[in-house]
């Protein structure tokens, strides 16, 4: 897929800012290809696809009592500060790689999932979907609009947790010596000088 395609795909999007945090961070990462998969799904997509074996489908929220209050089903939960940690005090910087692994392990994401994650707040899940992507894991993709999209579109809504099977032991590879590292890059924005 090339930055031309990703541009044409930005009209159908209902939250734009995950289109320039996919194309900010393809650029800054030196233009890593993207995976053939589309990196951003619709709510038609996940109900066709959702009961394949696979399908991995991730509810990137704050808390717990978020993920209780509605989730899609067969979401499983992951706490956005088990995918961020503060540093420097700055407070969503990337954890170690092992931190990070154990996160999508635990919920049973391995090297051949076919991840769907989403969140209400398009950063937090451009955060979850780089975060795979610096893990190794190149079948990853966002929900187009998230869970209110979901949802006007006829998808349901649980308050149960799925069961699913944890993987006995990380099978997610580790991160390529190509990827970025923490701390190999330099960020500037509105909280530091360049």
């Amino acid at each position: 897929m090339s930055v031309h395609d990703l541009r044409q795909g930005v009209r159908s999007l209902r939250h734009a800012p995950v289109f320039w945090c996919l194309a900010t961070a393809t650029i800054a990462l030196g233009g890593v290809p993207l995976p053939p998969e589309p990196v951003i799904v619709s709510a038609g997509w996940l109900a066709k696809h959702a009961s394949q074996r696979n399908v991995v489908v991730l509810a990137i929220v704050h808390s717990e009592n978020e993920y209780r209050r509605g989730h899609i089903p067969g979401a499983r939960f992951v706490s956005y500060g088990d995918i961020t940690t503060t540093r420097n005090g700055l407070m969503t910087e990337l954890p170690d790689a092992a931190r990070l692994r154990q996160a999508f392990v635990s919920a049973g994401v391995t090297d051949d999932s076919r991840v769907l994650v989403y969140s209400d707040t398009p950063l937090m899940a451009s955060r979850a979907f780089f975060s795979l992507e610096y893990l190794g894991q190149r079948h990853a993709a966002i929900l187009d609009g998230g869970l209110k999209t979901w949802q006007t579109q006829g998808g349901r809504v649980v308050t149960d947790a799925p069961f699913y099977a944890k993987a006995g032991s990380p099978r997610m590879s580790a991160p390529s010596s190509s990827r970025m590292q923490p701390g190999s890059a330099h960020t500037c924005d509105r909280r530091t000088s360049c």
